[in-house]
């Protein structure tokens, strides 16, 4: 089972005929997930935890993403390794972190990320193994300067994970939400959907 997120309540292995503990016949169940809660609370027999990055990976990594490169301005690869420290060197938080400074040339723009990650306090209901991740995503959703591409990406979090969300559905909720402009044509706003999501592309 692969990246399991859900804690409350606990997966029910019987609903799938998976067989209780003491009676597998040998059966074993691999699961992930970036969650340690979820593993204790699935009472998982082992729990292999998954070192991060090295230091010199993550900063590899960072650099691919960003685009950026040893004869890049000192002021940027300077910000960058401290950025890339703040990340606490999870993968996931690399990438959405520097997919978002990519193409960005200005120092400010750099010292401006670097400064939002330090000031983001605690935040509730978010596990402390998964609070560098959400930071990041908190981070890179503050980027978004589209206001639309934002209500966007808070509505089709609304939907299950890997849901098929279908376009027309997305546009009619969008205008009932006032994400889009109800005095425009449907074919306006679909239009204004497909743009929105291009953009908000850039942020996931």
């Amino acid at each position: 089972m692969d990246d399991v997120w859900e804690q409350d309540p606990p997966f029910d292995f019987d609903l799938i005929g998976i067989p209780r503990q003491g009676n597998q016949h040998s059966c074993r169940v691999l699961v992930t997930s970036r969650s340690k809660q979820v593993c204790n609370k699935m009472d998982c027999d082992k729990i292999i935890e998954l070192d991060l990055l090295s230091e010199d990976d993550a900063w590899i990594m960072f650099e691919r993403i960003a685009g950026i490169s040893n004869s890049s301005p000192n002021d940027l690869i300077g910000y960058g390794r401290l950025i890339v420290k703040e990340c606490k060197q999870w993968p996931i938080a690399i990438a959405i972190t520097a997919s978002n400074l990519k193409g960005q040339h200005q120092v400010n723009e750099w010292m401006v990320t670097l400064q939002s990650l330090r000031n983001i306090g605690a935040m509730h209901d978010v596990d402390d193994d998964l609070f560098e991740i959400y930071k990041c995503l908190k981070v890179s959703y503050d980027y978004m300067k589209d206001e639309k591409a934002k209500g966007l990406f808070l509505i089709c979090s609304l939907f299950r994970e890997d849901e098929h969300i279908y376009m027309e559905d997305l546009t009619r909720i969008c205008i009932g939400a006032g994400v889009f402009e109800v005095d425009k044509s449907y074919d306006d706003a679909r239009n204004q959907d497909s743009k929105q999501r291009d953009s908000m592309c850039k942020f996931v």
